[in-house]
């Protein structure tokens, strides 16, 4: 709950900054330059938050601010049945691994010393 009230005193606190920001500049730039400089900027400010948009990406986890983690594809199911394919393929190598169950050959050695050995003496 005390995430969601920061993260929400934050964005206000942004909006507000930007508001004025925006007042100000608009403001300046109509007077001097006209109604066609100050369509422009808005068209910029506009451009510049469709950016940040797409710099994030989609199906980014939750703290990821950039990248492209799930890929590009526009929907979820696809993007979820390739991370399911991908643990597949995993769990199969994985068991496929010639040891015993999938362990690797420090846990399959320390395993067989502690089955040899019970409080240091061997059994």
């Amino acid at each position: 709950m005390f995430l969601h009230k920061s993260w929400s005193k934050q964005f206000f606190l942004q909006i507000f900054i930007g508001q004025v920001i925006g007042t100000s500049v608009g403001t300046h730039i109509f007077i001097n330059f006209g109604w066609r400089a100050g369509a422009a900027l808005s068209m910029g400010f506009y451009a510049w938050g469709i950016f940040l948009l797409l710099i994030r990406g989609p199906h980014c986890k939750r703290y990821t601010w950039l990248g492209y983690e799930g890929g590009l594809e526009a929907r979820k199911k696809v993007v979820a049945e390739r991370q399911r394919l991908e643990e597949e393929k995993e769990k199969e190598t994985a068991s496929s691994f010639p040891l015993s169950g999938g362990k690797d050959a420090v846990s399959v050695t320390m395993t067989r010393i502690s089955e040899k050995t019970e409080n240091g003496i061997s059994v």
